[in-house]
C-alpha cells in the first residue's frame, strides 16, 4: 500500500468508524470491548485483499458490521470452549473432593440424554440458552444464524421435551448450575433480569395454575377477570408464577382454538410497564409466533413508568420490536379496555386489529400535556376515544359497546383469522337474486352492505372501520367455510369514488390478509377517484399507489366481482386482471371503460356537438351517451383480451367464485404473502 492510498483508506475508516462503533457497542452492550473490535476490524481489513474488497463494496458500513461479528464470534467460540474446559476440571475436581459433585455430572449425564433426543439445532439452542445463559442473540452469533432461528428452534425442543418427559416444563422450576468463560454481559430481551442469578441459570417455568378469586381481589379490572372472561371456561393457564409483575400471559383456548393472551394489570399502578412487564409481553409474542397461534393482547396502561427512566422505555421498545418480528407471522389482536397512553398506545397500534370498549384511550400524550403545549381543551374521551379513533383516525377497526362486547369481537377475529378452514362448493345453498338489491336505476346510489351480508355465509359479515373512509367497506366472513376478506366500494358515501383515505384502507386490510392466508372477494361498483384539490394535497396519488402496491404484491386467491361499473384508475386499482386478480366477474349490465359516458361525450364530441343548432345539442349528447354506454358495456371485448373471466347471472355469483377458491385450495396455488403487517 503506497502513502496515498493508504492516507486514502484512513480518511475513509475514520469517516465510516463513528457508524461502526455504534452498531458494535449495540451488538455487544459493552464499550470498552466494542472498541477492542473495531480495532481489530481495522487491521484485518488493512491487509491488501481485504482493503480492496471493502473499498469496492457499495455498502461499507455492512461490510465492516459483518466483519465484526466475524470476530465476535470467533471470541465467543473460543472462550466456549475454554468455559466447557474449565467447567468439566470443576466438576472433576467437585466429585473427588465431595459427595456434591456425584450429583452436579449426574445432573450433566441426564440433561445429555435429554437433549440426545432432540435434533442437533434443537439441542444446541437449549443448550447455550437454558443451560449455557447465552442471551438469543449471542447463541445466534455461536451458531452463525439469526436469533429468531434459535428460538424456534429452542420452542421445538422444549415442546418435545415436555411431550416425552414427565415433569419438564412443569410448575416446578429446575435449577441448572454452570461455569462460563468471560463473555459479553448480556441480558435476553425475553427475560426480565431478576430471573438470572449470578453463576446460575433458571429454566422458565411453562404453566402455572390461574389463581382463585379468593386470591385475588374481586376487581374486573384484574388481569385475573378479564382473561377468564375472553378465553373458553377452564382453558387458561398462566405460562409464569404469581407475583408481582403487572401483566400476566396465558396460554388458553377460544372455541378450542389455541391462543396466547397477555392483560396489563390496571390495578397496579394503573398497569404501568416497566422492563419486567414488557420483557413477559414480549416473551408472549415470541411464543405466540413460534407455536403459530393468535396472539391477543388486553391494554390498560399509562405506559412506562416513569420512575424507571429509560429503563422502561427500553422495554416498551422490546415489545414493539416482538410485535414486529410476530407480523405477518400470527395474528395479533389488540383490545383496549381503558387508557392505553404513550408507549402503549403504540402497542396496539402495531398489531392487526384494534378493538375499542367504551372506556378505551388511545393517545401518545394526555389531555393536560395537549392544553399545556398547544393551549386545546379536550377531555380524555375527545381525544383519544372509540368515537375519535373508530371514525377520525381510523386506528380503531371495531368500537364495542360493552367491555363483554369487546371479549365477544376479539373471540371472532380469532376463529375467523386463526382457524380459516376450507372451502367447500358444497355448500354455496341455492342461488340467490343479488341484482334485486341494487336499484333500477344505474344513477342512484345504494349501501353495498346488504349485498355482501347475502354473498357470506349466513349473513355472518364482521364489518372492520365502518366509521372511517366508508365509501369502502372492509371486513371478515366465511364463503362455503373457508374465512375471506371482502372489499368493496359502498356508492352510498362519495358516490363508492376512491380517494385517499379508502384507498389507504384498502391496501392495509389487503396486505393483512395476504399474510395472514385468507382470499379477498373484491366487489367493484367504482367511478373512479374522487376529483378536488383537498384530494391532490392530501395525497391521493401516494395512498392510491399503496393499493396499487398491494394487491400486486398479494400471492392469496382474489376474485373481483364488477356488479355496475368501473371507470379509469379505479378499475386498475380495484384487483384488475393486470395487478394479479385470480378471477374476475362481471353482471350483464356492468361497464367497464376509461370513464363514465357523460364525461367521455363531453371530452370526444365537444367539438361535434358546438357545431350543431342549440336546439339540437341536447338530443345529440344523449344520443352519443348512449352509444358510449353501449360501448362500455361490450364485457365480450374484455373477454376475448383476457380481462374478463366471464360476464354471470347475478344468482351465480356465489357458486363461481366459490368454485375459484376451491379449486386454488385443492390445487395447491392458494398462496400467502411473506411479508409482515405494517400499519399504512
Amino acid at each position: 500500500m503506497t502513502v496515498d492510498e493508504a492516507k486514502d483508506f484512513n480518511d475513509l475508516f475514520i469517516e465510516i468508524r463513528p457508524a461502526l462503533y455504534t452498531r458494535v457497542v449495540q451488538l455487544l452492550g459493552d464499550p470498552h470491548e466494542a472498541e477492542e473490535v473495531v480495532q481489530e476490524v481495522y487491521l484485518k481489513i488493512s491487509a491488501q485483499k481485504a482493503r480492496q474488497n471493502f473499498e469496492s463494496h457499495p455498502n461499507k458500513v455492512a461490510y465492516l458490521l459483518v466483519t465484526a461479528k466475524n470476530i465476535i464470534r470467533d471470541s465467543w467460540r473460543r472462550r466456549q470452549r475454554l468455559s466447557r474446559t474449565l467447567a468439566l476440571e470443576q466438576a472433576l475436581d467437585t466429585e473427588r473432593s465431595h459427595d456434591g459433585g456425584l450429583q452436579e455430572c449426574e445432573d450433566r449425564l441426564v440433561v445429555a440424554a435429554l437433549l440426545s433426543s432432540l435434533t442437533a439445532r434443537e439441542a444446541a439452542a437449549i443448550r447455550l440458552v437454558d443451560i449455557e445463559s447465552y442471551s438469543l442473540e449471542e447463541a445466534g452469533l455461536l451458531l452463525g444464524v439469526h436469533w429468531g432461528t434459535v428460538h424456534r428452534n429452542r420452542q421445538r425442543g422444549l415442546r418435545q421435551l415436555r411431550a416425552k418427559f414427565d415433569g419438564i416444563g412443569s410448575t416446578g422450576s429446575r435449577q441448572v448450575k454452570k461455569s462460563r468463560g468471560q463473555g459479553p454481559p448480556s441480558v435476553s430481551p425475553h427475560q426480565p433480569p431478576h430471573e438470572k442469578s449470578q453463576g446460575e441459570h433458571v429454566v422458565k417455568t411453562s404453566t402455572a395454575p390461574m389463581p382463585t378469586a379468593s386470591e385475588r381481589d374481586d376487581d374486573p379490572r384484574t388481569p385475573l377477570n378479564r382473561l377468564t372472561r375472553l378465553l373458553d371456561p377452564g382453558s387458561p393457564v398462566m405460562l409464569h408464577e404469581p407475583d408481582e409483575i403487572a401483566t400476566t400471559t396465558v396460554r388458553g383456548q377460544i372455541d378450542g382454538l389455541k391462543v396466547i393472551a397477555f392483560c396489563t394489570d390496571a390495578t397496579r399502578r394503573g398497569g404501568a410497564l416497566g422492563l419486567a412487564e414488557c420483557a413477559r409481553i414480549a416473551e408472549a409474542i415470541d411464543l405466540a409466533a413460534g407455536e403459530g397461534c393468535p396472539i391477543i393482547g388486553l391494554w390498560h396502561s399509562g405506559g412506562a413508568k416513569i420512575g424507571d427512566g429509560i429503563e422502561s422505555m427500553h422495554g416498551i421498545g422490546q415489545i414493539f420490536a416482538a410485535m414486529i418480528r410476530a407480523s405477518g407471522v400470527v395474528p395479533q389482536i389488540s383490545v383496549v379496555l381503558g387508557p392505553a397512553a404513550g408507549g402503549a398506545a403504540y402497542g396496539p397500534a402495531l398489531t392487526d386489529l384494534v378493538i375499542m370498549a367504551p372506556a378505551g384511550r388511545i393517545f401518545v400524550t394526555g389531555p393536560d400535556v395537549v392544553s399545556s403545549v398547544t393551549g386545546e381543551k379536550i377531555d380524555m374521551e375527545g381525544l383519544g376515544g372509540a368515537e375519535a379513533h373508530g371514525r377520525k383516525s381510523g386506528v380503531a377497526h371495531v368500537t364495542a359497546e360493552s367491555e363483554d362486547a369487546a371479549f365477544d369481537t376479539a373471540r371472532r377475529l380469532a376463529d375467523l383469522l386463526g382457524r380459516p378452514g376450507s372451502f367447500r362448493v358444497g355448500a354455496a345453498g341455492p342461488p340467490k337474486d343479488l341484482r334485486a338489491l341494487l336499484p333500477e336505476s344505474p344513477r342512484r346510489a345504494y349501501d353495498v352492505r346488504p349485498l355482501v351480508h347475502e354473498i357470506v355465509d349466513d349473513g355472518d359479515f364482521l364489518e372492520l372501520q365502518p366509521k372511517w373512509a366508508a365509501n369502502v367497506v372492509i371486513g371478515l366472513g366465511r364463503l362455503g367455510g373457508g374465512t375471506v376478506g371482502v372489499i368493496a366500494n359502498n356508492p352510498l358515501r362519495k358516490g363508492g369514488c376512491l380517494d385517499s383515505l379508502s384507498a389507504e384502507k384498502s391496501a392495509r386490510f389487503v396486505r393483512m390478509c395476504d399474510c395472514a392466508g385468507i382470499p379477498l372477494i373484491v366487489l367493484v361498483d367504482v367511478p373512479g377517484y374522487l376529483p378536488g384539490v383537498g384530494q391532490e394535497w392530501s395525497g391521493v396519488v401516494r395512498r392510491g399507489a399503496k393499493l396499487l402496491y398491494a394487491f400486486a404484491e398479494a400471492r392469496v386467491p382474489r376474485v373481483t366481482l364488477v356488479t355496475r361499473k368501473s371507470y379509469g384508475g379505479a378499475y386498475i386499482a380495484m384487483n384488475s386482471r393486470s395487478l394479479g386478480a385470480t378471477a374476475i366477474f362481471a353482471w350483464p349490465e356492468a361497464e367497464v371503460g376509461v370513464m363514465g359516458a357523460e364525461s367521455a361525450v363531453r371530452v370526444l364530441h365537444w367539438k361535434k356537438i358546438a357545431a350543431v343548432p342549440e336546439d339540437e345539442r341536447e338530443p345529440m349528447r344523449a344520443r352519443l351517451i348512449e352509444q358510449h354506454r353501449e360501448a362500455n358495456r361490450d364485457l365480450d371485448h374484455g373477454v376475448r383480451l383476457g380481462v374478463i373471466d366471464g360476464v354471470i347471472d347475478p344468482s351465480q355469483s356465489r357458486v363461481r367464485m366459490l368454485e375459484v377458491f376451491a379449486a386454488q385450495q385443492e390445487g395447491g396455488r392458494a398462496g400467502r404473502g411473506k411479508h409482515g403487517n405494517i400499519p399504512l
